[in-house]
């Protein structure tokens, strides 16, 4: 019976974004609740050094299972991102958007997860561990990724005391780190909410949960 209405206190918080440093914070809170827009973080083994634990940041945001679904032009992938599309617009209507806004967010997200994608590695690179061992202090990740606050981040996320980290697609991070600036944030809110009520729509009412099956069930 309450809809999106269990929401509203975190569409508010994405609403209350003003600044990029604010976009950085939000990523954090979602990692730190097991959602994963942009990108994610996590801890693990240390591959070439087993006896230890170190932080790795890992390309990630996307609503398809893999970057080559945005890409293919078979006529059944075109068929599945135009299905992913209504999928996309008919979840932001349940949050209340009138058709046409639902289809200029539909867009925003489209677009975003397909810069994202390009830059991504696909499943076959991701197989190869080598290229995915890419340890870097933290001057050198300010380098890489500059318009992402990294120390503003794991604050947020609640880690402190990085020195090294493992950044598995480089590229990935360069093309969002760009994307920071490039894209505005309205789009950027956009594509929270979208994640928000992806990640958690079998929690909400049988709209969200039949939705939600429609297209990954």
């Amino acid at each position: 019976k309450d809809g999106a209405e269990p929401l509203n206190e975190f569409l508010a918080k994405i609403d209350s974004i003003k600044s990029t440093e604010g976009l950085v914070a939000a990523f954090a809170w979602f990692h730190s609740h097991r959602m994963a827009p942009a990108f994610i973080y996590f801890v693990d083994i240390d591959l070439k050094k087993s006896d230890r634990y170190i932080s790795t940041l890992h390309q990630n945001g996307l609503g398809l299972p893999d970057r080559d679904y945005y890409f293919r032009q078979d006529s059944g992938s075109k068929k599945l991102r135009a299905a992913y599309a209504t999928h996309l617009a008919n979840m932001f209507k349940l949050l209340g958007e009138e058709d046409a806004a639902a289809k200029k967010n539909a867009d925003a997200v489209m677009e975003i997860e397909t810069s994202l994608a390009q830059s991504s590695m696909n499943a076959v690179e991701r197989r190869d561990p080598q290229k995915q061992y890419n340890k870097m202090n933290i001057d050198e990740l300010n380098k890489l990724a500059a318009n992402i606050n990294w120390e503003n981040y794991f604050e947020h996320i609640g880690v402190g005391g990085i020195a090294e980290v493992i950044v598995a697609q480089p590229e990935f991070f360069k093309t969002l780190n760009g994307m920071m600036k490039s894209v505005s944030l309205d789009k950027w809110k956009t594509y929270l909410k979208w994640h928000l009520v992806h990640e958690l729509s079998d929690y909400l009412s049988d709209a969200f949960v039949n939705e939600n099956f429609s297209f990954y069930g």
